[in-house]
């Protein structure tokens, strides 16, 4: 378990109060920042981007006008509450599967003796990753478990 913040500011704390119970870690890795981003956060040394607002709205259900500055309800009714635009989607990846793929493919290239400009091997990964992806969520489907993002 990480050890407690000592949130700096009133944004901080709320910000605090928002994500629980959902540990720090697990929350960063959520919005797709490093745990040290959100950590600043909730230390008041740092203000999250716009985008990253409506990602912490989504992802707790809590309105920005309390998370920001203080005023109405942490969560309002979901009647009464505004519809909010959907932060851009952001790509969330198996990290020890991404590394299995990198050296797969450069093992390959090697092998086969064809040097790719970075961006060309980074296509090829990201092709091979988003296959291995969608075999695995077939294969979850079918045993009716839990997809891989």
């Amino acid at each position: 378990m990480a050890r407690p913040l000592k949130p700096e500011t009133a944004f901080a704390a709320r910000l605090i109060e928002a994500r629980l119970p959902i540990e720090r870690d697990e929350f960063a890795q959520l919005l797709g920042v490093p745990k040290t981003t959100l950590g600043n956060w909730e230390r008041g040394r740092a203000f999250p981007p716009e985008d990253m607002l409506r990602a912490i709205r989504q992802q707790t259900g809590v309105s920005l006008d309390w998370l920001i500055t203080g005023e109405g309800e942490m969560r309002p009714s979901q009647e009464l509450a505004l519809p909010v635009a959907a932060p851009p989607q952001r790509h969330y990846y198996n990290r020890a599967l991404m590394h299995a793929l990198i050296k797969l493919y450069i093992e390959e290239s090697r092998a086969m003796r064809i040097g790719l400009p970075a961006e060309q091997l980074a296509d090829k990964v990201l092709e091979m990753y988003d296959h291995s992806i969608e075999e695995v969520n077939a294969l979850m489907e079918q045993g009716a478990g839990e997809k891989v993002a």
